[in-house]
């Protein structure tokens, strides 16, 4: 594991300090347990182990999750589909939800290493910034997982990486949407602002783990599925596919990164001096930034949360591949179908947003310093399938256009 801050030799004090910081005693427990437990474990390795041993083709005859769990579950696409078309759909499925989630990771890795900046010379906060080195090594492990297995699956099935997608965006998905074409510096600005403040405020770093957390809790709304249904398979004797257990690791690899998020933003900050006014706003403009992540449906990969305008594009590429090949006419009207009316893929991402929502929300009960806007996280509650289908038609017809230029 990485592992570059050095534990001081003298202990932690605990107790009132001169610059107003007051290290809680059970909150420094709390996290050594968390860090040595996570040290001890070995849900990292085993995932480098399945990633280095994948063939797609000893794991290309089963379900990878469950059948909700597939690209463009529900849609006349996928009721059409053979048993071996909806098994790939379950793949690309797979590959598309750890392809999002790669943002996340990114994400994760370059905040680790700004909030340890404004941890790390406070002193007594060592162990804490050995837990976000290691979650950081454990990140790129993921990544590198995900990715391997990701891109032999696209090549085994579709002879192109269609639904890969480019690192560099990664590090700006945390709090604003990957777009295509130019960033503007207007919109790239309050992430900039923000990771400014995360480096050198130990108040706004702390709070940057209430942004993390939301992203982890929606993460694992549909990978705890993804868990039992490895566990399942395990139970009853039979077959688990390598990226099931994948999923599996994962789920509890990230296990000790929700306690990181949880001990840090509902209770380490509390050490700290009573935050200035542009504390408190950097803080809720994080908070805002990654609930307009989450405030729309996707009715071609139900796990995630993110506008279909991307998907469009890229499935009418897949429609034209030997897995289903059709013609142009055909894929295009197969996307009208699949992306511009109601079926069930939509109302299974409902499900999935609304169980989000709520656990999101019981997450923001114990956070201080909230604007109403983020406390009842009104950005993300906007997301419904009527809205999702209205922007999908828009965007299809943005997309259409394209066709006949």
């Amino acid at each position: 594991m990485l592992d570059t801050h050095e534990i001081a030799a003298k202990k932690p004090s605990t107790g009132t300090l001169s610059d107003g910081i007051v290290h809680g005693k059970k909150n420094l427990k709390l996290i050594e347990v968390n860090y040595k437990r996570n040290v001890s474990s070995n849900f990292t390795e085993r995932m480098v182990e399945l990633q280095n041993s994948f063939s797609y083709a000893d794991h290309s005859d089963h379900f990878w999750v469950q059948p909700e769990f597939s690209l463009l579950y529900g849609s006349p696409v996928y009721t059409a589909a053979s048993e071996a078309q909806k098994k790939a759909l379950n793949h690309l499925y797979w590959v598309c939800f750890y392809n999002y989630s790669i943002g996340g990771e990114v994400t994760t890795m370059v905040y680790n290493q700004l909030t340890c900046g404004a941890f790390y010379p406070l002193g007594g906060y060592e162990t804490l910034c050995r837990e976000l080195d290691v979650e950081t090594s454990q990140e790129r492990a993921h990544v590198e997982a995900f990715r391997t297995i990701g891109q032999q699956t696209e090549m085994a099935l579709l002879g192109d990486l269609i639904f890969d997608r480019p690192m560099p965006n990664y590090v700006e998905a945390a709090l604003i949407h990957p777009q295509k074409g130019a960033r503007s510096f207007i919109r790239n600005s309050p992430a900039q602002f923000y990771a400014v403040q995360v480096g050198v405020s130990p108040f706004v770093a702390s709070q940057y783990y209430t942004v993390r957390g939301l992203r982890n809790i929606q993460l694992k709304v549909k990978e705890y599925r993804h868990s039992q249904y490895c566990q399942e398979l395990e139970k009853a004797g039979a077959f688990v596919p390598a990226p099931t257990a994948v999923s599996h690791f994962h789920y509890l690899d990230e296990a000790f990164h929700t306690a990181t998020s949880q001990l840090i933003s509902h209770d380490l900050y509390k050490d700290f001096k009573k935050p200035s006014a542009m504390e408190i706003f950097a803080s809720n403009v994080g908070i805002f930034g990654v609930q307009r992540t989450m405030q729309t449906l996707s009715g071609a990969v139900p796990g995630i949360f993110t506008d279909d305008s991307n998907y469009i594009p890229l499935v009418y590429r897949m429609l034209q591949t030997p897995l289903f090949g059709m013609d142009r006419r055909e894929a295009l009207q197969a996307v009208r179908q699949c992306f511009c009316a109601e079926h069930e893929g939509f109302h299974v991402a409902a499900r999935y947003h609304e169980k989000a929502l709520s656990d999101n929300r019981k997450y923001m009960e114990e956070v201080d310093y909230l604007w109403p806007i983020n406390r009842e996280l009104r950005i993300m509650a906007k997301a419904h399938l009527s809205t999702a289908i209205k922007s999908n038609i828009q965007s299809f017809k943005r997309f259409e256009q394209t066709l006949s230029v």
